[in-house]
Protein backbone atom coordinates (compact mmCIF):
# COMPACT_ATOMS: atom_id res chain seq x y z
CA UNK A 1 0.00 0.00 0.00
CA UNK A 2 1.44 3.84 -0.71
CA UNK A 3 2.30 5.95 1.58
CA UNK A 4 -0.80 8.23 0.42
CA UNK A 5 -3.43 5.28 0.90
CA UNK A 6 -2.18 4.38 4.04
CA UNK A 7 -2.34 8.42 5.40
CA UNK A 8 -6.28 7.97 4.55
CA UNK A 9 -6.73 4.35 5.75
CA UNK A 10 -4.89 5.36 8.99
CA UNK A 11 -6.67 8.54 9.44
CA UNK A 12 -10.39 6.89 8.61
CA UNK A 13 -9.78 4.87 11.75
CA UNK A 14 -9.59 7.83 13.81
CA UNK A 15 -12.86 9.71 12.56
CA UNK A 16 -15.98 10.23 13.37
CA UNK A 17 -19.05 12.69 12.91
CA UNK A 18 -22.52 12.71 13.82
CA UNK A 19 -23.96 9.22 15.57
CA UNK A 20 -24.31 6.58 13.04
CA UNK A 21 -22.66 8.30 10.31
CA UNK A 22 -19.67 6.13 8.82
CA UNK A 23 -16.53 7.05 6.35
CA UNK A 24 -15.93 4.71 4.03
CA UNK A 25 -12.33 4.48 1.64
CA UNK A 26 -12.66 2.49 -1.50
CA UNK A 27 -9.60 2.16 -4.45
CA UNK A 28 -10.85 2.69 -7.94
CA UNK A 29 -7.67 2.92 -9.42
CA UNK A 30 -3.58 2.83 -8.92
CA UNK A 31 -4.37 6.76 -8.10
CA UNK A 32 -8.01 7.37 -7.26
CA UNK A 33 -9.84 6.55 -4.47
CA UNK A 34 -13.59 6.68 -3.55
CA UNK A 35 -13.98 8.23 -0.05
CA UNK A 36 -18.03 8.31 1.44
CA UNK A 37 -19.94 9.52 4.38
CA UNK A 38 -23.05 7.38 4.94
CA UNK A 39 -25.76 8.13 6.81
CA UNK A 40 -28.56 5.14 7.87
CA UNK A 41 -30.98 7.16 7.94
CA UNK A 42 -32.30 11.10 7.84
CA UNK A 43 -35.70 12.76 8.09
CA UNK A 44 -36.93 12.58 4.40
CA UNK A 45 -37.17 16.51 2.71
CA UNK A 46 -40.49 15.28 0.87
CA UNK A 47 -41.92 12.72 2.96
CA UNK A 48 -41.12 14.19 6.59
CA UNK A 49 -42.98 11.47 8.74
CA UNK A 50 -40.35 9.16 6.64
CA UNK A 51 -36.37 8.98 6.62
CA UNK A 52 -33.69 8.04 4.63
CA UNK A 53 -30.08 6.94 3.87
CA UNK A 54 -27.91 9.04 2.34
CA UNK A 55 -24.40 8.17 1.07
CA UNK A 56 -22.35 11.37 -0.17
CA UNK A 57 -19.13 10.54 -2.14
CA UNK A 58 -16.08 12.44 -3.34
CA UNK A 59 -13.16 11.03 -5.64
CA UNK A 60 -9.86 11.94 -4.44
CA UNK A 61 -6.38 11.42 -6.51
CA UNK A 62 -4.18 9.89 -4.04
CA UNK A 63 -1.27 11.92 -5.80
CA UNK A 64 -2.36 15.20 -3.64
CA UNK A 65 -2.76 13.61 -0.59
CA UNK A 66 0.98 13.70 0.85
CA UNK A 67 0.55 14.84 3.89
CA UNK A 68 -1.79 14.06 7.10
CA UNK A 69 -3.50 17.60 6.86
CA UNK A 70 -4.12 16.46 3.24
CA UNK A 71 -5.85 13.46 4.57
CA UNK A 72 -8.27 15.19 6.86
CA UNK A 73 -8.84 18.08 4.51
CA UNK A 74 -10.12 15.10 2.01
CA UNK A 75 -12.78 13.48 4.42
CA UNK A 76 -13.78 17.10 5.68
CA UNK A 77 -14.60 17.86 1.74
CA UNK A 78 -17.22 14.71 2.11
CA UNK A 79 -19.03 16.42 5.20
CA UNK A 80 -19.47 19.87 3.65
CA UNK A 81 -20.78 17.89 0.11
CA UNK A 82 -23.16 15.80 2.56
CA UNK A 83 -24.18 19.19 4.70
CA UNK A 84 -24.58 20.86 1.54
CA UNK A 85 -26.56 18.51 -0.15
CA UNK A 86 -29.17 18.04 2.98
CA UNK A 87 -29.27 23.05 2.93
CA UNK A 88 -30.61 22.03 -0.29
CA UNK A 89 -33.03 19.77 0.54
CA UNK A 90 -34.46 21.28 3.61
CA UNK A 91 -34.00 24.98 2.23
CA UNK A 92 -37.52 25.75 0.91
CA UNK A 93 -40.44 28.34 0.24
CA UNK A 94 -44.10 28.08 0.49
CA UNK A 95 -43.12 24.40 1.35
CA UNK A 96 -41.29 23.79 -2.18
CA UNK A 97 -37.92 23.31 -2.48
CA UNK A 98 -35.90 26.27 -3.78
CA UNK A 99 -32.97 24.12 -5.05
CA UNK A 100 -32.94 21.09 -7.09
CA UNK A 101 -30.19 19.08 -5.55
CA UNK A 102 -31.75 16.07 -7.48
CA UNK A 103 -32.37 17.40 -10.95
CA UNK A 104 -31.65 17.91 -14.42
CA UNK A 105 -30.55 13.43 -14.69
CA UNK A 106 -27.11 14.71 -12.89
CA UNK A 107 -25.79 13.48 -9.81
CA UNK A 108 -25.60 16.16 -7.01
CA UNK A 109 -21.59 16.40 -7.36
CA UNK A 110 -22.07 19.90 -9.60
CA UNK A 111 -23.84 21.64 -7.22
CA UNK A 112 -21.40 23.84 -4.84
CA UNK A 113 -21.21 26.65 -2.20
CA UNK A 114 -21.30 29.03 -4.77
CA UNK A 115 -24.91 27.95 -6.28
CA UNK A 116 -26.33 27.48 -2.68
CA UNK A 117 -24.99 31.17 -1.64
CA UNK A 118 -25.59 33.73 -5.28
CA UNK A 119 -28.81 31.29 -6.09
CA UNK A 120 -26.60 30.29 -9.07
CA UNK A 121 -28.74 29.03 -12.03
CA UNK A 122 -29.20 25.11 -13.20
CA UNK A 123 -30.39 23.72 -9.08
CA UNK A 124 -33.26 26.55 -8.79
CA UNK A 125 -36.55 24.91 -9.30
CA UNK A 126 -37.96 28.24 -10.36
CA UNK A 127 -35.47 28.07 -13.63
CA UNK A 128 -36.75 24.34 -14.20
CA UNK A 129 -40.03 24.96 -13.87
CA UNK A 130 -40.04 28.17 -16.31
CA UNK A 131 -38.09 26.12 -18.73
CA UNK A 132 -40.58 23.54 -18.55
CA UNK A 133 -43.61 25.60 -19.34
CA UNK A 134 -41.67 26.71 -22.22
CA UNK A 135 -41.64 23.90 -23.67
Amino acid sequence: MGKNLLLLTELVKRLSYKPGYSFLIRQIDQDTVLLSLRCPSLPDSRQENDEVGLTINNTVKLSKITTLADALQAFAEVIVSLELHEAAEWFKIDDSQVFLPHGWGDDFGGFSWTDFKNLNGKYLTVLKDFLEKQS
